[in-house]
């Protein structure tokens, strides 16, 4: 998504029952360019994750 966007951006919420909204594209690419359209974008977590992710979630929750 970064790739895309050219830029991070920032999200709300994420690893919970609503997964994570996208609340600013930092004025990346795929922030809003006019007024007549929105991107609105929820994530959420792999139903299962790789070893690498099950560390790096556990090591942020410590």
């Amino acid at each position: 998504m970064e790739k895309r966007n050219g830029k991070p951006f920032r999200l709300w919420g994420f690893e919970w029952d609503y997964g994570g909204l996208v609340s600013n594209w930092q004025a990346g690419k795929l922030a809003q360019s006019d007024k007549k359209m929105v991107l609105s974008l929820a994530l959420g977590p792999p139903a299962t994750r790789t070893p690498a992710q099950e560390k790096a979630y556990n090591d942020h929750e410590g």
